[in-house]
């Protein structure tokens, strides 16, 4: 004999998350009916029916709750929103219920777990934005933050320095040692970049031999101060196994506004700057005039 079908039934096999609350008058939302996927979720039961979100949800997720099912209930009309609970992503969609009247009674919340989903995303994501060899930005990444930081610099004029930089040796490394040992190489120059510089500097690989650090800076005398940093970073050898690789970079530096409209125009000039710095031998930063 088929299994009757009923509300109750279809509550307790649907995957998503079901959260039933109440409205009153005075714009509290209470807890009605869950079903076992969202009380598993949640860890509530049904001793919370009753009781509002800053009763039994922690302050922070309860005061977003409530912002969201007013948002519901001023609009009348169904809201979206994500929110993680636990290491755990929800996205939600909050329905609002009326009776005969058009007041409105309930709000219905289906939940579902969109975590995998996040994660394969960011995974996506990452390798979309990012070097492989280096972890460093590609150039994707790279153009990427550079327009979102041209819309922050049209509203809040800053000064930013440029520094392309440029392997002078990596040739020479991968005809003498082969190139696995100029991919360590090369990492070994990425994570020096990094420990040089600040978590919220740009940091980059253009491809090949060629890097680039983008840095606020408050003057002209700052860019130099990190232009001779970043040089000095890679006085020390990279130590591989019995091999001893001796860095040589070549840096060319230009500083926003001052060498170009745009973000785009400065990393140009600081382009034509590391030319100039590998024309006088190399292993040395030269500032755009």
């Amino acid at each position: 004999m088929a299994q009757q079908v009923t509300s109750d039934l279809i509550l307790t096999l649907t995957p998503d998350m079901l959260f039933v609350m109440t409205v009153d008058s005075k714009q509290n939302f209470r807890y009605a009916q869950m079903n076992p996927a969202a009380m598993r979720a949640s860890g509530l039961n049904e001793y919370a029916y009753g009781a509002t979100f800053h009763d039994v949800v922690v302050p922070s997720e309860a005061t977003l709750l409530y912002d969201q099912y007013f948002e519901t209930m001023r609009l009348r009309k169904p809201v979206a929103f994500v929110m993680t609970h636990e290491e755990q992503i929800g996205e939600s969609i909050l329905t609002p219920v009326f009776a005969a009247n058009n007041e409105m009674t309930h709000i219905v919340a289906t939940v579902r777990d969109i975590t995998d989903r996040h994660q394969r995303e960011e995974q996506l994501k990452h390798l979309a934005y990012r070097d492989a060899l280096t972890g460093l930005l590609n150039r994707n990444g790279l153009s990427h933050g550079l327009d979102i930081l041209d819309v922050g610099t049209r509203k809040h004029p800053s000064l930013y320095s440029v520094f392309v930089i440029d392997v002078d040796n990596l040739k020479t490394v991968n005809d003498t040692f082969g190139h696995i040992v100029g991919d360590l190489y090369l990492a070994n120059i990425a994570k020096r970049l990094r420990d040089a510089t600040r978590v919220e500097d740009l940091v980059s690989r253009l491809g090949g031999d060629e890097f680039l650090v983008l840095a606020k800076v408050t003057s002209q005398a700052d860019t130099q101060i990190l232009a001779e940093r970043l040089l000095e970073t890679f006085r020390v050898p990279l130590i591989h196994e019995d091999i001893a690789l001796n860095a040589s970079v070549s840096i060319g530096v230009a500083t926003y506004p001052i060498h170009g409209a745009t973000i785009w125009d400065v990393i140009q000039a600081a382009d034509m700057a590391l030319y100039e710095a590998k024309g006088q031998g190399g292993q040395r930063y030269k500032m755009k005039l």
